[in-house]
């Protein structure tokens, strides 16, 4: 392999001239083009270095004027009236804070307009020293308050005063549900979690804290609400199944068990309906088939059966009653006629016929005062 003569950079041998120096290579023949097209290769690289040259000069005076920016940033941040203000304020320097201000800021539009644009993210560091309890509910409220009123004009501060009233709350519940937690009362405990916010430093752990705890929960009232044998367990369940629907109402769960509950009762209900209504109205016990035969449509208002033993229930009592008062009247008892009116309008107080025999009894009463 041959060598530049000039500079003695390694040559290939089809090489005319060096790539490093632009010497001819040594030995060649002379030719007219090749010497035409070595002086543009030379003014090639001659542009060449003049623009790398070009380009490191604007590079350097690009990182000049960047650090002359940013001691000029730096100096301003430090000696600038309005972020002085503000770190009296950050400082709790209440005092410091308002006379520098009134001495320094106001009057002066870039610092008023400096003030107004730092002080929203200055009440946000005071949110953030609150949620992380490097400083006290009071503290915040007294420096976000004095940063409202020093914010010309007002607009950047008050989403940060509201947000801190909510994370006080938080922190309550999250406190509260701690302390439930570990006294083993899951309803409080898991109330208190679904109520700490989402910027409380401790959202996270509330999530997750009441997602173990609402699976425990859940087993342990579908364990309580299992299984029931006759009318009283299934109403302790449905009444179990209600409190905790509160606790965790989107619980589907806990939706479809108390449907089932409800039709169980409402049959268990039925049955003993059934089995003691002809017997009870015989023996005029109206009242009790009424109420039974109600408490069975609760869960089953369009039980045929069971609207049929409500309508004779009632429709035997509203004809006692007429047998009844036609007695006292017969006898011009009124004072008696009025008494059992009374009841009976307690045991049935939307009934028609009832209403109508005590308006119509009453006037016949008032007659003979």
């Amino acid at each position: 392999m041959r060598t530049c003569k000039e500079c003695g950079t390694p040559l290939k041998d089809e090489a005319l001239y060096c790539f490093v120096c632009g010497a001819p290579r040594a030995g060649r023949r002379d030719d007219p083009d090749d010497e035409e097209r070595h002086k543009v290769y030379q003014r090639q690289q001659q542009r060449q270095r003049l623009e790398t040259r070009r380009r490191h000069t604007a590079a350097k005076a690009v990182l000049i004027l960047g650090a002359l920016a940013a001691v000029g940033i730096f100096a301003y941040s430090r000696y600038s009236p309005a972020l002085r203000t503000l770190r009296l304020v950050r400082q709790a320097d209440i005092s410091g804070a308002q006379t520098f201000y009134r001495d320094r800021v106001v009057g002066k539009k870039l610092e008023e307009s400096l003030l107004r644009f730092r002080s929203g993210p200055a009440a946000g560091g005071v949110l953030d020293d609150y949620n992380e309890d490097r400083i006290t509910y009071e503290q915040a409220e007294g420096e976000m308050k004095l940063l409202q009123q020093l914010e010309f004009p007002a607009n950047g501060v008050a989403p940060h005063l509201k947000d801190l009233a909510g994370l006080k709350d938080s922190k309550a519940a999250y406190a509260l549900a701690v302390d439930a937690d570990q006294k083993g009362d899951y309803a409080q405990a898991m109330a208190g979690y679904a109520n700490v916010s989402s910027i409380d430093r401790h959202y996270k752990e509330a999530e997750e804290k009441a997602e173990t705890m609402a699976k425990q929960y859940k087993e342990d009232i579908l364990a309580q609400a299992g299984n029931p044998q006759n009318e009283q367990d299934y109403a302790r369940a449905i009444k179990i199944l209600t409190a905790a629907q509160k606790i965790l109402p989107k619980d589907q769960d806990f939706s479809d068990t108390l449907v089932t509950l409800k039709q169980g009762y409402s049959a268990a209900v039925k049955q003993q309906v059934v089995a003691v209504a002809k017997d009870y109205i015989s023996k005029g016990y109206y009242k009790q088939v009424i109420d039974m035969v109600g408490k069975a449509l609760t869960y089953s208002s369009n039980d045929l059966e069971l609207q049929t033993l409500l309508t004779t229930a009632t429709n035997n009592y509203e004809d006692f009653a007429k047998d009844q008062v036609e007695i006292y009247l017969g006898n011009r008892d009124y004072a008696g006629a009025m008494a059992l009116l009374e009841r009976v309008k307690r045991d049935l107080p939307d009934d028609a016929v009832i209403g109508q025999l005590y308006e119509t009894t009453k006037s016949q009463a008032d007659l003979y005062r």
